[in-house]
């Protein structure tokens, strides 16, 4: 019987193969994994010449992902009420005047609320998809440097949901003295939780079975919480 040749470091050097569809899900899925960073202001991607403009009504009119930076980066200290639309939705269209009338409400004239309008492009399809904005209209609220609050599909006749909402955040985060936010509460003698940030693979949110699984198995993710 002929000697049993010796591997070479090739063979060697390799791990066996995923042999389970979970293993294999989870390797193809990691190379796609995007954190849902997009809705923070980034320092080193926005400046001031990306501002937006501002329309009649004062709403600010976004195109683009550094537009959409810049501005929840100049306003730390509001509560921007964006909308989320599209030239070809006609839901979109029979929203707009009934988001101008909120906007035009004497009841909010002194909030600290500043109001936008992010338009899509096939420039910023991939950044929306980003923003978790699947369907149009929707309307996100950013409240101020803590990020992304709400993120809720808004058509014509969902803003009395939006108005909802919109009071019940002004109610309990801005002073009735000086009309400015404040920094979210939380019961006496607690910490504040955490900021949690969704992890996303596709339209699958990755739980802590799944991180479980990576600490487990692959001991470059030990450390991973």
């Amino acid at each position: 019987e002929p000697p049993t040749q010796p591997l070479n470091q090739q063979q060697q050097a390799s791990p066996p193969p995923l042999s389970t569809p979970k293993r294999s899900n989870l390797r193809d899925a990691l190379q796609r994994l995007e954190l849902k960073t997009a809705a923070q202001p980034a320092e080193d991607q926005s400046t001031e010449g990306d501002m937006p403009k501002q329309d009649s009504a004062g709403i600010y009119e976004i195109t683009s992902k550094e537009q959409h930076s810049a501005l929840l980066k100049a306003n730390p200290d509001k509560l921007i009420v964006m909308k989320f639309t599209a030239g070809y939705c006609q839901a979109c269209a029979a929203l707009k005047p009934k988001f101008r009338a909120i906007v035009n409400d004497p009841q909010y004239k002194d909030m600290p609320i500043v109001w936008a309008n992010f338009k899509a492009s096939p420039n910023n399809k991939a950044f929306f998809r980003r923003l978790n904005v699947l369907a149009l209209p929707t309307v996100h609220f950013y409240d101020g440097q803590y990020g992304l609050e709400e993120n809720f599909q808004c058509g014509p006749a969902k803003v009395e949901m939006l108005v909802q909402k919109l009071t019940q955040f002004l109610d309990s985060r801005v002073d009735p003295m000086t009309k400015r936010l404040m920094p979210p509460s939380y019961h006496e003698g607690t910490d504040a939780p955490a900021k949690v940030r969704e992890v996303r693979i596709g339209d699958e949110l990755i739980t802590q079975e799944h991180i479980d699984f990576l600490r487990e198995d692959f001991p470059f993710f030990e450390e991973l919480t």
